[in-house]
């Protein structure tokens, strides 16, 4: 079942890729219906059990955490979904539903006694709307979404739109109606928005990563909710852009960093001189090489800490095996660790940093069909608490993890065997 050039895994799909993307519906419906098939069967419980952590927690009341939410099923929905907390500690999720090529959205509605999900359909445009989307709070409190949505014709084949839906809330309306969704398109060029991340700066503004697929260049967009302002970061001339994932992050000065899933089974970050909208240059590291047999940096994720620096989380493949790799810059140099080695691991991470800095990742066990999450106890020895926190049938898809303001962890994925989105949460000893 596993297809290699340079150790690919066949039908990859992830935030920010379609492995396999042709202009017809039937086919990309299809390549993600293999993907999905793909994950499933190659879907650790390492022993170490939860230290550290516990479940359950939060803001939402101890019948809603004591093992994982379903969000929203059936009918093939969750894939891609990421996750924000307002500053209620209230968890948003953006999803893609698959059966109706849409993007959805899920809020957490509780009470003292109850817990749900509130549900909403965003945006259905085109031949498919709502690709790996990312959802950010803004300070207003309310939710932003950027995704990919796609469309062809005869005249222009396939055509790509950079989306931005954004959540409005009137005070005066009736509850009922107080709330509605606004979307337009960030770019409307028709080349822009494969492998898209987006991230709220300390600036209050937008930044974000995507591929241009007419100059195959990695590119910056910088949004002030008005106006964009887009910049080549890197060209990719002569390289598969459906092999690239990219992922984006901003320091505490606002100034933007990109880590890159290069075609070339290597892993780069780019980090900019300076804050927009003042003028700067890209620098271009080379964190992993490329080795032969290898394909390291896929399913790259990125968090920044509160000094600027980079933590990475991303998919080593080698030899029939598969592993979570963890990567930080220290100020003077990169520091790898090797968090999960056991059987096919490591797909579809997603990293963030507690209060302290610790790094978190959620990912994919496709031994065991399990979601997994990784927590670094120990930084001084780089010891790693593993546990596994969904023991379905075949789960953990695409997930996302994200702390809230609480300290309480929450992580939101698909789970195949249910075809629906779920929510889990994680909270301190």
């Amino acid at each position: 079942m596993i297809g290699k050039s340079r150790g690919r895994l066949a039908g990859d799909i992830k935030r920010g890729s379609i492995s396999g993307f042709t202009p017809s519906r039937g086919v990309l419906t299809a390549s993600i219906i293999i993907s999905i098939f793909i994950f499933s069967f190659f879907l650790l419980d390492s022993g170490c059990g939860r230290t550290g952590y516990r479940a359950g927690g939060g803001v939402v009341p101890e019948s809603c955490t004591d093992y994982p939410r379903i969000v929203d099923q059936p009918g093939k929905v969750g894939q891609f979904s990421s996750l924000a907390f307002d500053q209620n500690n209230i968890p948003h999720i953006a999803y893609y539903d698959l059966s109706n090529h849409s993007l959805k959205y899920a809020q957490a509605v509780t009470s003292s006694s109850s817990c749900g999900w509130k549900i909403d359909l965003v945006d259905e445009q085109g031949q498919d709307a709502g690709l790996f989307p990312t959802i950010v709070i803004a300070e207003d409190n309310q939710p932003r979404v950027a995704y990919l949505s796609w469309s062809t014709d005869a005249l222009q084949g396939i055509h790509y739109q950079i989306r931005f839906a954004q959540r409005i809330y009137n005070p005066e309306a009736p509850a009922d109606q107080a709330y509605s969704w606004q979307t337009a398109n960030l770019d409307d060029s028709g080349v822009r928005g494969l492998s898209t991340s987006m991230v709220l700066g300390p600036d209050r503004f937008f930044h974000l990563s995507t591929l241009n697929t007419q100059t195959k260049n990695l590119e910056y967009i910088y949004y002030d909710g008005t106006n964009t302002s887009i910049e080549t970061v890197l060209s990719l001339a002569g390289y598969n852009l459906e092999d690239v994932q990219t992922s984006v992050g901003v320091t505490p000065g606002a100034v933007p960093i990109i880590a890159l899933h290069h075609p070339g089974a290597e892993l780069w970050v780019a980090q900019r001189s300076s804050a927009p909208p003042n003028p700067g240059t890209w620098q271009i590291t080379t964190v992993e090489p490329w080795q032969y047999t290898e394909d390291i940096g896929r399913y790259v994720h990125l968090a920044v800490d509160s000094l600027g620096l980079p933590h990475l989380c991303y998919f080593r493949w080698a030899r029939a095996q598969s592993e979570l790799w963890y990567n930080h810059f220290n100020g003077s140099s990169w520091q790898r660790s090797i968090v999960d080695s056991e059987g096919l691991t490591g797909a579809a991470c997603s990293i963030t940093l507690d209060a302290s800095g610790r790094p978190l990742i959620s990912y994919l066990d496709s031994t065991n069909n399990d979601l997994k999450i990784a927590y670094l106890r120990d930084p001084a020895r780089m010891r790693w608490d593993i546990w596994s926190a969904d023991y379905s049938l075949a789960t953990g898809q695409w997930s996302d993890i994200k702390v809230a303001g609480s300290g309480n962890v929450g992580v939101s994925y698909y789970d195949f065997s249910i075809e629906g989105l779920k929510f889990y949460w994680i909270g301190f000893n």
